[in-house]
């Protein structure tokens, strides 16, 4: 007997169509939050160093390192799923990048981006990005900028800033020194220079060149102990300035705008191709080094994120190529040129005529 109850029920039920694709990328996103926690742990325990002097097995680095076997074979297969750990007949080895980016002993090595992220750990939260997508460009005290805007910046930040900075640029400024335009150039104004990393590696890469950092106090004080370390201290000065409100050095044939730019509103990136304009003498020239976003704005997907870092952390954005020559033509600039110094970075420069 066919129950009345039933199948109403059942009439009501209702129809669920079977999803028309799968939902892989929302599980790697998800799960990808786990990736640089994992560098950084990694880094933390010296597991680099270890497999560097020592391939060993899973239960072997275990033991090493004091965690469990359970641990450790789920960091490794991260870390071999991300490039950095391969492993051959049950041995892990670190890879070239690991051995490039991720020894102590390595002049490119990220530690300095580690130690800022086990500091500042919370600053991506959703929450603080929410924030600052409704705020813009407003004044806000968990601004990165907003030490440097009022000249508050603590020793401490200044020594955490500078390391995170180096860690992360001086391979893309081997890459500048070694690509970019030198013809001509004798001294070089590196504003908002940070560690001295762009002006280090041009130093190298030109004999014949001298370079002068300008920062605030604090990271000029982080920067000659780092440009001492390099020897360079008879070529590269510094110069402790706010490159808004105070004076530039002169007597500079070129000037460096190194990932400066994407930290400031379009007005004050304005302000600062003039300054840089005014500074140069006729034949002079300018270099920008940034990455660049796409004319659409929507690519690639590190130029994309990298923009989102900015507006999480900054007044800015990441710029495309279009708007990097409208500013450039704006100030006076003609000749501009880009090329790709490397990985994501590009080197723009023009010439005052």
């Amino acid at each position: 007997m066919i129950n009345p109850s039933s199948e109403s029920r059942k009439s009501q039920d209702k129809e669920v169509p079977f999803p028309s694709c799968n939902d892989k990328i929302l599980w790697e996103l998800w799960l990808s939050r786990l990736h640089f926690p994992a560098l950084v742990v990694a880094d933390r325990l010296k597991l680099f160093s270890l497999l560097n002097d020592r391939p060993s097995n899973t239960i072997e680095i275990a033991e090493s390192l004091s965690i469990s076997t359970r641990g450790a074979e789920a960091l490794l297969g991260v870390l071999v799923g991300l490039g950095f750990v391969q492993q051959l007949e049950e041995r892990f080895f670190i890879t070239e990048v690991s051995r490039e980016f991720l020894l102590p002993e390595s002049p490119y090595y990220w530690g300095g981006v580690f130690r800022a992220f086990r500091k500042q750990s919370d600053r991506h939260s959703p929450e603080r990005l929410l924030e600052a997508l409704h705020e813009d460009t407003s004044v806000n005290r968990q601004r990165i900028t907003f030490e440097w805007d009022s000249n508050s910046l603590t020793d401490e930040q200044a020594r955490l800033i500078t390391g995170h900075i180096h860690g992360h640029s001086f391979p893309s400024a081997m890459g500048f020194a070694r690509r970019a335009d030198f013809d001509g150039v004798l001294r070089l104004l590196d504003i908002g220079g940070g560690s001295g990393c762009f002006s280090i590696a041009a130093a190298l890469h030109q004999p014949n060149l001298s370079c002068t950092v300008v920062d605030l106090q604090p990271v000029c004080i982080q920067a000659e102990s780092i440009i001492r370390e390099y020897n360079l201290c008879d070529r590269i000065e510094v110069y402790a300035a706010n490159f808004f409100r105070d004076p530039w050095p002169d007597g500079h044939n070129a000037v460096l705008l190194s990932n400066i730019l994407h930290d400031w509103e379009w007005e004050r990136c304005q302000l600062l191709l003039q300054k840089a304009f005014n500074a140069l003498p006729p034949g002079g020239r300018v270099f920008i080094h940034e990455v660049l976003l796409n004319d659409g704005r929507d690519a690639s997907l590190m130029a994309t994120s990298f923009s989102l870092q900015m507006v999480l952390g900054t007044h800015g954005k990441q710029f495309t190529a279009s708007e990097i020559s409208e500013l450039l033509n704006s100030a006076g600039f003609i000749n501009i040129r880009f090329i790709n110094s490397f990985g994501y970075f590009w080197t723009v420069t023009a010439d005052k005529l």
